[in-house]
């Protein structure tokens, strides 16, 4: 994940205020595409296997960004 999109999730979590005083190690992977809907839940397909694929791949305290929401965010922040 970029810098200017991960500095305020990692200052989130690592405010005692919000966190209650509770360490929080996060790990996160996100992607973005349609998925299947059935019964209030989203399941199946090859966008919720590639987000846990890629929040697998995340070591903990770190968040990863497929091309997919690197590309939907595109010139609404700073990203290199």
């Amino acid at each position: 994940m970029m810098a200017p999109l991960r500095r305020p999730l990692q200052q989130a979590v690592a405010d005692p205020a919000a966190t209650e005083d509770l360490a929080l190690r996060v790990r996160c992977g996100i992607h973005s595409g349609a998925c299947r809907r059935r019964d209030n839940d989203c399941f199946g397909g090859p966008v919720i296997d590639r987000a846990a694929r890629i929040m697998a791949s995340a070591m903990a305290d770190k968040s990863l960004l497929s091309q997919a929401v690197v590309e939907l965010l595109h010139g609404l922040c700073r990203c290199r």
